[in-house]
């Protein structure tokens, strides 16, 4: 491989392991609260009734239901965990800023993710196997995080960073997006979800978006710091 190819690569994996540091003791609070919902559903008899009751709400709220728990756990679970930990508890206004616009991309986001399980569900069965299992993380992997959900997520996140300014966001598209927020972006995904999603898959069905929706907020965290450097709106490289 040539030195020109290694070198956007070493770049890219380099600013997505210092977005990783960045939010590391907010993400660490929220992995103990995700290992805690899955020892649950494993470890604890009534797990299992709990999660099934969380799965039953978000049926019959529907999408509707399903946007706001994403809002709520991306949005304001992921903002409180950095407000408590990096902020000594004191919420300030630009945190509402933040958590609101979580709120409505990562809601959005969580309706995809909620109908791309069940066309998963269709298209490779409900079958908790190594094989199906593995069948669904390579398409995640390969079609549905870099076509759908990471753009979604940076171009939002983006959107919010350079101030709601339309075409100041266009201009970054036609320059440093893909090298400064897209491929950095890519390489965190592919280094966080294929793991996880092993986890949310070993759910039946039903279970997987409940069990999403909490993993989500760690993300929402780690792409905030790749998307919005923190006290800045500038790119990652600056």
């Amino acid at each position: 491989m040539s030195s020109s190819v290694e070198r956007p690569a070493r770049s890219a994996l380099r600013t997505g392991l210092e977005a990783a540091r960045r939010q590391l003791k907010p993400v660490l609070l929220l992995q103990l609260l995700l290992a805690g919902v899955v020892a649950s559903y494993f470890a604890w008899s009534g797990g299992p009734r709990l999660w099934q009751a969380a799965s039953a709400a978000l049926s019959r709220g529907g999408l509707v239901a399903v946007f706001l728990a994403g809002g709520i756990f991306s949005g304001l679970v992921a903002e409180a965990a950095v407000v408590l930990i990096r902020q000594r508890g004191r919420w300030t206004g630009a945190n509402t800023v933040d958590a609101a616009v979580r709120f409505v991309i990562y809601g959005t986001n969580a309706v995809l993710v909620s109908l791309f399980y069940g066309l998963q569900a269709r298209l490779f069965g409900d079958v908790r196997s190594v094989a199906v299992v593995a069948r669904k993380v390579a398409f995640e992997a390969v079609l549905f995080a870099p076509f759908v959900s990471l753009p979604l997520q940076l171009l939002g996140s983006r959107f919010s960073a350079l101030g709601f300014d339309g075409p100041a966001l266009l201009a970054e598209l036609k320059g440093r997006f893909f090298r400064d927020f897209y491929r950095p972006g890519l390489v965190v995904q592919w280094m966080f979800w294929p793991l996880v999603s092993c986890v949310v898959y070993s759910f039946p069905l039903a279970l997987q978006t409940p069990v999403f929706l909490v993993i989500g907020a760690i993300w929402a965290l780690l792409l905030a710091a790749l998307a919005k450097p923190e006290g800045t709106g500038e790119s990652p490289g600056q």
